[in-house]
């Protein structure tokens, strides 16, 4: 018999602590819109099958499968299908940590990998996170936390980045807790005091506090995040005004339409008009 002992170093540095916020699985169908967003976490995004594109404002980056893109926390972002490449991936949402280039003393908001070192466990370890947090049971908690810190030593070895723990306050976590419902559930009816409750604040408190971290009141954001989500819709789709104004979040076409031209100087129906007229210049 045959007997070999392999030692283990003491770990040289201290492990950082922790958690998964959430874990998604998308993929892409036809009700797919890319709609910029941030969110107040991390975000791992690996790319299992198709093609698409990783998109910040102004720029957009061709990613596949076996694409790794590293999202640090309040950085605006949002992923895009190539229309015959169908792109699937799962996101792990992590809080706690920001990322960081090894070779860079900037800040950097997004990292894109091709992984080829270990795929095969690190595809393992995204698709058993995943699993374990649809299985929903009283330990997933504690076994995603553990998984994902072997996914990150393993990120850390084969990439040229390094993590540090955030030391945001507990008054800017809740102030990034309630934007990101905001972004999330802006088609729902949303007042001060819902916002307030989710973010354990009170609702003057949070209106004072929000409109001096963002430049603008809760409802004002929210008001800001329907009216881009409109925009959108209205440039890329032929959908009726009313059913635009329903999946914006807006309690009426009429004050939609108000709102609109309040926030653009166009009503919707001018604003499309004038979106086609771009395209089709563009064209030509």
């Amino acid at each position: 018999m045959s007997n070999r002992v392999y030692e283990i170093a003491a770990p040289t540095e201290e492990k950082i602590s922790t958690k998964v916020f959430y874990v998604t699985e998308a993929k892409y169908e036809h009700d797919w819109h890319s709609t910029f967003h941030s969110h107040f976490f991390t975000e791992l995004i690996y790319v299992t099958k198709g093609k698409g594109y990783f998109m910040v404002p102004n720029k957009k980056f061709p990613i596949q499968e076996k694409s790794l893109i590293i999202v640090n926390e309040n950085v605006d972002h949002t992923e895009m299908s190539d229309p015959d490449g169908k792109l699937e991936y799962i996101a792990i949402g992590i809080q706690d940590i920001l990322f960081s280039s090894k070779h860079s003393d900037q800040f950097e908001s997004f990292f894109i990998y091709n992984i080829t070192k270990d795929l095969k466990i690190i595809n393992e370890l995204f698709n058993i996170i995943l699993l374990e947090a649809k299985r929903n049971l009283d330990s997933n908690a504690d076994i995603t936390k553990n998984l994902l810190e072997v996914l990150l030593v393993y990120l850390n070895r084969n990439n040229s980045i390094e993590f540090n723990k955030t030391d945001q306050s507990v008054v800017n976590k809740n102030i990034s807790l309630i934007k990101h419902h905001i972004d999330n559930n802006f088609q729902d009816s949303l007042t001060l005091d819902d916002l307030a409750t989710i973010g354990h604040m009170n609702k003057y408190y949070l209106a004072h506090t929000f409109k001096s971290t963002l430049g603008m009141s809760p409802i004002e954001y929210l008001n800001e995040v329907r009216i881009n989500r409109s925009r959108y819709l209205l440039g890329s789709t032929d959908h009726p005004i009313s059913m635009i104004a329903g999946f914006a979040g807006f309690s009426s076409p009429s004050y939609f339409s108000q709102s609109f031209k309040r926030k653009t100087g166009y009503t919707p129906i001018q604003y499309r008009t004038l979106q086609k007229k771009g395209h089709q210049s563009k064209k030509e």
